[in-house]
């Protein structure tokens, strides 16, 4: 025989939490953008959405195998607006990548195009080298 416990409160106690949970989460989101990451034949293609920023307030850089992405929207709203919710992005952004080391983080290149940046890193190139050795 199993006992049971009854509480009549427990599934309202549950969904407030639950409630409270996701309008906190709203309140403190993660900045943070979507990012798709691909390669094609030579190269590594980092496509990130940045809708609503320009080309002024993104920046991206890199050090030794780490690529950082930076973008910071200043808000320039006068008046006081007190939102129910708030999904656009604002305030600064970062996300760093580890890059693989057959590429080449030297040889990067960004593009800003339509709320979409779109960065390309070139592989390696891989040259084989033959010496001639003399024999004496």
């Amino acid at each position: 025989m199993t006992c049971v416990t009854f509480r009549p409160n427990s599934l309202d106690q549950l969904t407030n939490e639950l409630f409270r949970r996701i309008n906190e989460d709203s309140k403190t989101a993660v900045r943070s953008t979507k990012t798709d990451i691909y390669k094609n034949d030579k190269s590594l293609v980092f496509e990130m959405e940045l809708p609503g920023y320009s080309k002024t307030e993104i920046n991206v850089s890199s050090k030794e195998d780490k690529l950082t992405i930076t973008a910071e929207k200043k808000n320039d709203e006068k008046n006081e607006v007190k939102y129910i919710r708030k999904e656009r992005l604002e305030g600064k952004i970062e996300r760093s990548f580890i890059i693989p080391e057959e590429y080449d983080l030297s040889k990067t290149s960004a593009k800003f195009e339509n709320g979409l940046l779109t960065i390309t890193i070139e592989e390696y190139v891989k040259q084989e080298r033959e010496i001639e050795i003399s024999v004496k």
